[in-house]
């Protein structure tokens, strides 16, 4: 059992439905938005935790999504699905302050592993 809530966005209600399937019985249920906008406004600034969100994040994007909280909520670690994401989208979203990077088709265990450890982590 992990402590921390996990937050999932995707506009995909399959791919949430999916992926809130493969995180099931690592936490409480994740909670569940549709988009960044949703995430933004319905969590609070001092919540603790763990992000995940798809590459291909439509409105602003992962990578500003992940610079917003790394800068105003850095009390949130993210871990990107990679959704047809090129090398080099990686690394940057691995350098402006991802925590992990899982590459789709998303495999339980490996999913699982990354938020563990995005959890595990003390942001700093």
């Amino acid at each position: 059992f992990m402590a921390g809530t996990i937050y999932l966005i995707d506009e995909s209600n399959d791919r949430r439905q999916h992926v809130a399937g493969s995180l099931a019985g690592e936490a409480a249920d994740p909670r569940t938005f549709q988009s960044a906008e949703d995430f933004l406004l319905q969590v609070g600034m001092d919540s603790e935790g763990c992000v995940v969100v798809p590459s291909d994040l439509p409105g602003s994007g992962a990578l500003a999504l992940i610079e917003m909280l790394r800068a105003r909520r850095p009390t949130l670690r993210v871990v990107v699905l990679g959704f047809n994401a090129s090398l080099v989208a990686a690394v940057a979203l691995l350098k402006a302050g991802a925590a992990e990077f899982v590459e789709a088709p998303v495999l339980s265990r490996r999913l699982r592993a990354a938020v563990r450890h995005a959890l595990a982590e003390r942001p700093g």
